[in-house]
């Protein structure tokens, strides 16, 4: 955690894993029916940096999101 002072208070924390933090792996299989059961089990976090804001959305939710920005932006 860093504290510094000016005209503004600045507050910064950053993270690391740890090596008690194991990574969880998801193993692709070339069955779209089964990533798709596995994705619906976990949740992702999405962060706006110029708004400030973040979502906490399901995985299907985030799938749908990201192949939507890939089409539009590609």
């Amino acid at each position: 955690v860093s504290v510094s002072a000016g005209k503004f208070i600045n507050i910064k924390m950053s993270c690391a894993v740890g090596i008690k933090d194991k990574p969880i792996y998801i193993s692709l299989r070339d069955d779209y029916v089964g990533i798709l059961l596995t994705i619906t089990s976990r949740h992702f976090v999405f962060h706006d940096l110029d708004n400030r804001r973040a979502w906490l959305v399901d995985g299907v939710s985030a799938l749908l999101y990201l192949l939507r920005a890939f089409i539009k932006y590609y």
